[in-house]
């Protein structure tokens, strides 16, 4: 049996409309997000992964983007409709001020575990990553996961900043072997 890992980014109200940082639409991935979330929730092959940025305010990535998701404020809190399972792991990423913490993989759990030890210990096989914004920390996510594990972008439960770099980031996570399905084929195929 092939354990499976549902890896959801950055569905924090600073990306969502009227935050920060907002994602166009980005609150549209929040019901094809706990439908999937619903269906593997207690399923013994399955872990379910959010990773969230959580920034210092003394951030330099903040030279780059609108200050966001700033550590223990409302806008790194998660979206107020997604389901967040009680048994959930979190990943927090962008933890000190000099990086950016853009790929869950940069991240670590409350304990210190990196990703990657985390995925390992469940003997993870097969990740499946959504989130926002497709072609920032959802790509480079993605682009972390496949030189791991056999790796899928849930594209109905993604949005990106702009159609254009939507699809251009979708392009280079398939170049790099991600397998592009939706949420409905999963539920269908792989749960």
């Amino acid at each position: 049996m092939t354990r499976k890992a549902l890896l959801i980014v950055d569905l924090l109200n600073d990306f969502m409309p009227g935050g920060a940082l907002p994602v166009p639409d980005g609150d549209a991935v929040i019901k094809p997000t706990n439908k999937i979330i619903d269906q593997c929730e207690d399923k013994e092959d399955w872990i379910i992964i959010l990773a969230v940025d959580w920034h210092p305010e003394d951030s330099k990535h903040f030279d780059k983007w609108p200050i966001h998701c700033v550590r223990n404020t409302p806008g790194a809190k998660f979206h107020p409709d997604l389901n967040v399972p009680s048994d959930a792991v979190i990943i927090y990423k962008g933890l000190n001020p000099s990086e950016d913490g853009y790929s869950a993989f940069d991240g670590i759990a409350w304990n210190g575990f990196e990703l990657n030890d985390i995925l390992n210990i469940f003997s993870i096989g097969e990740v499946f990553v959504c989130g926002v914004a497709t072609e920032v920390c959802v790509k480079l996510t993605a682009i972390d996961a496949i030189k791991k594990y056999k790796t899928f972008l849930l594209l109905d439960a993604c949005r990106a900043l702009t159609p254009e770099g939507g699809r251009k980031a979708v392009k280079e996570m398939e170049d790099a072997g991600v397998i592009i399905m939706t949420t409905e084929e999963v539920m269908k195929i792989k749960i």
